[in-house]
C-alpha cells in the first residue's frame, strides 16, 4: 500500500516570506508574526495561532 505525504511547510514558509517582503512590518506583525504552521493534508494547511 502506498502512502502519500502532504508536506506542505514549503509553500508555507515560502508564502510568509513573499508576504514580509510585500507588506510593511507592521502589517505583517499585525496579522501574520504570530502564525505558525502546524500540518497539512490533501487539500489543507493547519496554522497555529498564538
Amino acid at each position: 500500500m502506498s502512502t502519500t505525504s502532504w508536506d506542505y511547510s514549503m509553500f508555507w514558509h515560502e508564502t510568509m516570506k513573499q508576504l514580509q517582503d510585500e507588506l510593511s512590518e507592521q502589517e505583517y506583525s499585525m496579522w501574520f508574526n504570530r502564525m505558525e504552521y502546524s500540518s497539512s493534508g490533501k487539500e489543507q494547511i493547519t496554522v497555529k495561532a498564538f
